[in-house]
C-alpha cells in the first residue's frame, strides 16, 4: 500500500534496492521475505518499517532494532563486545 501511495512501480523500487521485480513482487505476497541486509533500505525507501510492531520486551526491542539496521546477532554482539554464540 505505502509503495503504491508513493507512486512507485515494483520495477522501480527492485531497481533503487537491486533486487529482481519478482523479488519485490513475492515480498508484497507474503511469499518470501526481504533478506536482512535489504531492511534498512526498504525502510529508507518507503518513510517507514511496514514489518513494525509494537515491541514491548527488551528482547522484541533489540530484535526489531537489529533487522531496522540490518544488523546480524553476531555483528550487533560483535559492536557491545559479547559472544554472539552464548
Amino acid at each position: 500500500a505505502k509503495r503504491l501511495e508513493l507512486r512507485l512501480l515494483q520495477k522501480e523500487v527492485a531497481s533503487k534496492l537491486g533486487v529482481d521485480e519478482m523479488t519485490v513482487c513475492n515480498w508484497e505476497k507474503n511469499h518470501s521475505s526481504p533478506m536482512l541486509h535489504l531492511l534498512a533500505k526498504i525502510i529508507d525507501l518507503l518513510g517507514y518499517d511496514p514489518k513494525t510492531s509494537e515491541a514491548k520486551t527488551l528482547g522484541e526491542k533489540v530484535l526489531q532494532y537489529r533487522k531496522s539496521h540490518g544488523i546480524t546477532q553476531k555483528e550487533l554482539a560483535r559492536r557491545i563486545g559479547v559472544d554472539w554464540r552464548h
